[in-house]
Order: C-alpha cells, then sequence, then structure tokens
C-alpha cells in the first residue's frame, strides 16, 4: 500500500484535507487570496485539535491509548495573511474562549468572597470552565488551567514571538513534551499545591522566520532535540530562502463550507462542555479500522528503513515521530469529518500525506535555513530533495513483518484447505500459532489486498478465495 520510497515533494498538500476541511480552506482564501496554504493547512487541523482533545483519546496498534494532542508551528513573512486564516477558522473557538474568560473572572472573584469570609473553597462551583485557548501563559498559568482531572488547554497564539520568551518555553519545555505523552504534572511550592492530572496541552505558533532562526541558531536548536519542535508538524512559508510554492486550489468555490466547519467545531466543544457539567472524566476512545491498521503496520516498518537511508539524521527526532503523528492527525480527522470512531484507510492515507510533507519542512527549517545558502544550492532550485550531506547508500528493503506473517497464514489456509477452495478459520488460525495484533494485523492485510475472504460468523467462519463461491 506504501511506495517503497517517501514523497520528498515541498508542494503543501492541501488537498489532503478532507473535505469539510478543504472546503473551509477554500472560502477563507477567497477573502483574502494571499493567504499561503501553508497557513490554511495548519490553521484548520489546529482549529480541529482545541475540541477533539477533550473529548477523545486515540488507541495504537498494541491497544495503548495516547492524546490526540497535536504540536504546530507555522513559519511565514507578515502581512501575508496568517492573521486572517488564524481568525477564520478559529471564530467559534475564540468566542468560546471569550465566554469561558467572563465566567472564570466571576468564579475568581466568588473565591475571593469566600475566602475573606474564611469558608473553604471547594466545590464544582469553584471550578473553571475547561479547554481554554491562551496566548501568554507561564508554568504556573498553564498548572492552574489544567489543574484537577480530565482538563485540557491550548496555546496558540498569531503571533508567537512572546511564546519563545516565556518561562513555559525555556526552562519548563519539559512539561509540554510530558503532556504531549500524556504524563501528569504537578506544581507544588507554599501555599500552592496543583496537580494536573490526565490533562491536554495543544500548541499553535505562528510566527515569522525572521523572528524563530535567531532563536534557533543562539540555543544550537536545543527546542527541538528536546522534543517541542521534533514532535510538532511544521510548515515554512518563506519564499526568500526557498522559492515561492504553487498553491494547488481552485480559484472559486461554491461556498458554505466554513459555515459548516464552525458548526461542527462548536457542536464537539458544546459536546465537551457537556461531559464536563455532568463530570464526566473519561475521554472516548478511537480505534483503528481494519485497513487503517494495516496501513499504519506497514508504514510503522518503512519508517525504520527510511529513517536510515532516506532522512537527513539532523531531523531524526521528527523522524521518529511521523508516524505517532499520523496517527493524532488521523483521529482528529475522523472524529471532525468522519462517522463512527474507527478510523478509516482514507484517513490515515491524508494525515501521512500531511507528515510526510512535514518532514520536508522540518529539513527547510532546522538544516537548511541553518546552513550558510551556497552557489550551487541556489542553481538547484527551491525545491531540490533534502537528501543529507552525506548519502547513505539504501540497502535492499526488508520484507514488512505484517507481510510476512500474512504470507504465513496464507501458506497455512493453503495446507489446512487442500484441495478445496475454503477452509475453517480456526483450523488456519491453530495452524498458523499468531495471537493478538500481528494475528489481526495479518488478516487484514490479506483482505485488504483481496488475497482472501473471510466469511461466516463464530465456529463456522469460513477463509477463502475470493473467486470460489
Amino acid at each position: 500500500m506504501l511506495d517503497p520510497f517517501p514523497h520528498l515533494s515541498r508542494v503543501c498538500p492541501i488537498n489532503a484535507l478532507p473535505d469539510l476541511l478543504y472546503s473551509a480552506a477554500c472560502e477563507v482564501r477567497r477573502l483574502e487570496d494571499d493567504v499561503p496554504a501553508e497557513c490554511l493547512l495548519m490553521d484548520a487541523i489546529a482549529a480541529c485539535v482545541v475540541p477533539v482533545q477533550r473529548l477523545y483519546d486515540v488507541v495504537g496498534l498494541d491497544y495503548r491509548h495516547m492524546p490526540t494532542t497535536i504540536f504546530m508551528l507555522t513559519l511565514a513573512p507578515s502581512g501575508r495573511g496568517k492573521g486572517t486564516s488564524y481568525r477564520e477558522f478559529f471564530k467559534p473557538l475564540i468566542e468560546h474562549n471569550r465566554q469561558a474568560g467572563l465566567v472564570a473572572r466571576k468564579i475568581r472573584a466568588s473565591k475571593r468572597s469566600v475566602e475573606k469570609a474564611g469558608s473553604l473553597v471547594d466545590g464544582p462551583e469553584f471550578q473553571e470552565p475547561d479547554g481554554r485557548m491562551l496566548t501568554m501563559i507561564s508554568y504556573r498559568a498553564l498548572l492552574e488551567c489544567l489543574d484537577g482531572r480530565a482538563r485540557s488547554v491550548c496555546v496558540n497564539d498569531e503571533d508567537g514571538g512572546s511564546f519563545l520568551e516565556s518561562d513555559l518555553f525555556v526552562r519548563m519545555g519539559g512539561s509540554l513534551t510530558k503532556l504531549h505523552s500524556g504524563f501528569d504534572l504537578d506544581h507544588v511550592v507554599k501555599g500552592v499545591d496543583l496537580a494536573a492530572i490526565d490533562g491536554r496541552c495543544s500548541l499553535g505558533v505562528r510566527l515569522q522566520g525572521e523572528v524563530f532562526y535567531p532563536e534557533m541558531k543562539r540555543t544550537n536548536n536545543k527546542s527541538f532535540h528536546q522534543g517541542i519542535w521534533g514532535r510538532a508538524i511544521v510548515a515554512c512559508h518563506d519564499p526568500k530562502r526557498f522559492g515561492a510554492c504553487d498553491i494547488n486550489m481552485p480559484p472559486s468555490w461554491p461556498g458554505g463550507g466554513l459555515n459548516k466547519f464552525h458548526h461542527r467545531l462548536q457542536d464537539l466543544m458544546d459536546e465537551a462542555d457537556k461531559k464536563q457539567a455532568t463530570g464526566e472524566l473519561i475521554r472516548d476512545k478511537i480505534v483503528l479500522g481494519d485497513e487503517a491498521r494495516a496501513f499504519m503496520a506497514e508504514l510503522k516498518f518503512r519508517l525504520k528503513g527510511w529513517r536510515e537511508t532516506c532522512y537527513d539524521e539532523q531531523i531524526e527526532p521528527a523522524v521518529n515521530r511521523a508516524w505517532e503523528n499520523t496517527l493524532r492527525i488521523a483521529a482528529v480527522f475522523q472524529v471532525v469529518c468522519g462517522e463512527g470512531t474507527e478510523i478509516s484507510l482514507e484517513l490515515v492515507q491524508r494525515a501521512w500525506a500531511i507528515v510526510q510533507w512535514s518532514l520536508t519542512q522540518h529539513q527547510m527549517i532546522f538544516v537548511e535555513a541553518a546552513r550558510r545558502e551556497s552557489t550551487s544550492s541556489r542553481k538547484e532550485g527551491a525545491f531540490s530533495k533534502p537528501w543529507p550531506t552525506r548519502i547513505k547508500i539504501p540497502k535492499p528493503p526488508k520484507l514488512p513483518r505484517p507481510i510476512q506473517d500474512a504470507r504465513w497464514v496464507l501458506e497455512c489456509f493453503a495446507t489446512v484447505r487442500g484441495t478445496l477452495g475454503h477452509a475453517l478459520l480456526a483450523d488456519v488460525i491453530r495452524l498458523a500459532g499468531l495471537r493478538g495484533p500481528r494475528l489481526e494485523t495479518a488478516l487484514a492485510w490479506l483482505k485488504v489486498n483481496q488475497v482472501v475472504e473471510i466469511v461466516g460468523k463464530r465456529e463456522s467462519t469460513l477463509m477463502r478465495i475470493p473467486s470460489v463461491e
């Protein structure tokens, strides 16, 4: 299902967005035709993450679950429309945040009155609204927002230069990476005891390259190697350094997509608010469908080889997180644009198209922008493939283990069925000796590639050759 080598095109895959998000992006670009496709793509995903991380976790191949939180970084020049993109995509979330801020002020005033009276400040009536969207934030402020169980916050800034100077980024960056992985945080000092249990914090930073590059050079890309930007989906619109990028979007669009997108975000935020009001503290789970599971198993194997042969070792932290980010984005797409809680093959393919493009953006931002431009690199053009300086000779690709397992199951099927066109699935499984995720992935691979069919129920379930009735 995957090509032998990754695609290294730097053209923004805006059409990889699901229809609802793509329609909204086209409508935003009609409002201001200078908006870079990179900003539209990133803002569409970042806006979806805000409600989804409040409601859902995603389950991986090994049945462990992880947050649907996503970190995002967009570099674009000032005056190119990134503010328009942010405001249009986040419109219902900005309004929700305003209302939540007003409620939070009233609750704080009530707390102060109760404390002055010498009474204990406790109870659900003193719980501030969840799902806040903040711009200026410190570690203490982050813990105050997340204090409690299963709360969420989003750090999203239209112009994120101040974030690079905050103590949360400079001194406490590890707290963000812990939240990204789903770990708890605490802040215990004299008179203060805060604990974020099962908290979530997504990150969306937009700023100019002229602000970002000097900071990375000064710190020798410390925040990338520590994990903040290594975990992030990144985008770079920098015509001066890398040339202009073609925007593959239709010149006209019927409209209506942006309103539908806003209504969908509002519905999800309302659903999350209701869960919080009723005290539901367990997030629902999004799982992979059979076809998506087979795709993700193969992708996991391929990435291990591509890390050694196709990508610059300087962006290895991002390559190591590519599989996980694909799963998270696919889960977000499923919640916002799909039906049910099983991720489809189409959505993991769309997510992977975005993540593999993001790896080329990591190459541009953290490797090529830091390099002094040479005459030869300028002659190669704006979108030369980001191969490492020292090219490694590719080894012959090993057969992915899921395919090995699938072939073994197929051999067992041939043994059991003999001259017949079918066999009991239980007999095939017994002979194969596979269990759990390996068995499920092998069967999914065989079904997706139409090698076999599985029909019937329970003890009478049959495996058969598709052409045999």
